[in-house]
């Protein structure tokens, strides 16, 4: 009896952990997989793909994992500035806060969460694009195509739309 009362507070430790564990892979490591994909691309950056083994893949990981840490402040700040723009998004800050705490509400909540951090992602990759843009245009001696200007008014209006979608999963929670 004792052993399957720790394996489901072992169990309950793990699954408490997991939304931790996706936004890490949202808001830090894709945008860094993109980060480091996108110096790939203007060739700041080469390595021979053939000769990928193990710890080169892990220090890859790490490294898309540093680059989303070091983004990743940025684009919380962005989207937490926008979700607070008008009256309507202060009352669903706090009316999400209020139902935060209530355990009956708590697929909803995961999808509150899940929303933001999307919405996180999006806005890493915003950043991420923006500076490969500018790289492009403006640094680089390299005839730039004006399609890179797209990629991130794409991102940006994603984050938006994340961000409008999370406040009708509040809205939903609310309710």
């Amino acid at each position: 009896m004792e052993i399957n009362e720790s394996l489901q507070k072992e169990l309950k430790a793990i699954t408490t952990r997991i939304p931790d564990i996706s936004f890490d892979i949202y808001v830090r490591l894709l945008p860094g997989l993109y980060a480091l994909i996108t110096l790939l691309a203007l060739e700041l950056v080469s390595f021979d793909i053939y000769k990928l083994n193990w710890p080169l893949t892990v220090l890859i990981l790490l490294i898309a994992y540093g680059i989303g840490h070091i983004v990743q402040p940025l684009s919380g700040y962005i989207v937490k500035s926008i979700q607070l723009i008008g009256k309507e998004s202060k009352t669903l800050e706090e009316a999400y806060k209020l139902a935060k705490d209530d355990k009956t509400k708590l697929s909803k909540t995961n999808k509150v969460n899940k929303a933001h951090s999307e919405a996180n992602s999006m806005a890493s990759l915003a950043i991420i694009s923006s500076i490969a843009f500018v790289y492009y245009q403006w640094f680089a001696k390299i005839e730039s195509n004006p399609w890179w200007a797209i990629v991130p008014i794409l991102f940006c209006l994603f984050t938006y739309w994340r961000i409008r979608a999370r406040h009708r999963k509040i809205r939903d929670l609310t309710k």
